[in-house]
């Protein structure tokens, strides 16, 4: 495989933050759309076990810690049998090596039960997990050099392989930070670093804010706000093993994020404005008239001005190159 999805944490952790939206589209949907959608939801968790990936399981953990929090007494029932569930299914069916590299970030394992080749790749796993901390104090050191620029993006494995070289005399390789917020500050500086926490704990803030204004006046946009923010906290989470800052995956989080609370500020000025109208006894404020001068066409006679427009260039496109009988 090529890609970003061919490295098993990306796919893993892109999997757990789809988790809230596929949760919005259940909360949006009839009695029947809510089985097929639960039932649906099984090939997400087993491709997200059969990963492996340590760093998307601790944005799991935190993303199902955070909803738990904010759902009713029914849905924390429901979230709990999930939850059995899937460690049942996982003590069951999970292969032995992938159950012990899951368990791997809480304690160490005697391997007398795993095969050749799964002490093998037990043995590599650890190895990861040690040289993950090494490189989390490398870079770390690197920033306290280089605080202001860092040493610009993307060249924290060349000059982590040449300190390494110097120090110990072999380099190992062109190693990333495997920690997004290690990475801003190794290669962009404390000022770069700044700007991305800024960024997502403003998103954070923003999806908590909306999620507590409309919860009681207009709930589909306190659910998705509610989403927005637990899929935040996951990302949150997950990044502080991968090394994600210069992809796609935070910009289009922090993008839906403005995007959903811009929406949200929208629908809350039209619904505060209802209400004074309301309360004031006084009409609220009315489309200008069609006829009015200089008054904007309706939405209505927009959009049958726009099909009469289609059916018009379809009629033409369709006359062409044929021959009157």
């Amino acid at each position: 495989m090529a890609g970003s999805l061919a490295d098993p944490n990306e796919f893993a952790l892109r999997l757990v933050l789809g988790l809230p939206f596929w949760w919005y589209l259940i909360s949006q949907s009839g009695a029947v759309g809510k089985i097929v959608c639960f039932i649906l939801t099984l090939p997400i968790f087993v491709s997200f076990a059969r990963a492996g990936s340590r760093s998307a399981l601790l944005a799991l953990v935190a993303l199902f810690a955070m909803m738990f929090l904010f759902v009713n007494l029914k849905q924390k029932a429901l979230m709990c049998a999930v939850a059995v569930i899937v460690v049942v299914a996982a003590v069951a069916f999970l292969p032995n090596y992938l159950k012990v590299r899951f368990t791997t970030l809480f304690m160490r394992h005697d391997a007398a039960h795993l095969t050749i080749e799964e002490r093998t790749r037990l043995g590599g796993d650890i190895g990861s997990s040690e040289a993950r901390e090494m490189l989390l104090w490398q870079a770390i050191r690197i920033t306290g050099q280089h605080p202001l620029l860092g040493v610009g993006p993307g060249v924290f494995g060349d000059v982590a392989w040449d300190e390494r070289k110097a120090d110990v005399g072999v380099g190992r390789g062109l190693l990333v930070t495997h920690n997004t917020y290690t990475q801003f500050s190794s290669e962009l500086g404390i000022p770069g670093f700044l700007f991305f926490v800024v960024t997502l704990l403003l998103g954070i803030a923003c999806a908590l804010s909306d999620y507590r204004r409309n919860r009681e006046r207009n709930p589909p946009v306190a659910q998705g706000s509610l989403y927005m923010f637990v899929c935040l906290i996951g990302l949150m989470a997950g990044i502080f093993f991968l090394s994600v800052g210069y992809g796609m995956l935070p910009a289009i989080l922090f993008g839906l994020a403005a995007s959903l609370h811009m929406a949200a500020e929208s629908e809350t000025a039209k619904i505060e404005i209802q209400t004074t109208a309301g309360q004031t006894g006084l009409p609220a404020p009315a489309e200008p008239a069609l006829n009015a001068p200089g008054a904007p066409e309706s939405r209505s006679r927009t959009r049958e001005n726009r099909v009469n427009g289609r059916r018009v260039r379809f009629g033409r496109f369709a006359g062409r190159g044929t021959t009157p009988s």
